[in-house]
């Protein structure tokens, strides 16, 4: 199983939203159906910096990976990009 940690700093959004917290999850799960878990969202830091946790039901391979990620990278459903407000962690 794996886990993301995806980060995401809301200073560097033009129009920060905490609907992102399920929005991302649910964007997410309509590409990989019967492959993602929610693993829920914390906040962390004096900023605070949200950190919206996904995790997978199996161990998946570097390609599948990469393809979750660039999917992530691909996320603008607020109007933001979140390519430069992300900072994404894999366990």
């Amino acid at each position: 199983m794996n886990t993301f940690l995806i980060k995401i700093d809301p200073t560097k959004l033009e129009n920060p939203d905490l609907d992102i917290r399920y929005d991302l999850y649910d964007y997410l799960a309509k590409l990989y159906p019967n492959i993602l878990i929610d693993g829920g969202y914390d906040y962390v830091g004096e900023i605070p910096i949200l950190v919206v946790k996904i995790k997978t039901k199996i161990d998946l391979i570097g390609i599948q990976i990469e393809s979750i990620l660039e999917s992530v990278h691909k996320y603008n459903n607020f109007g933001d990009d979140f390519k430069d407000a992300m900072e994404i962690d894999v366990l």
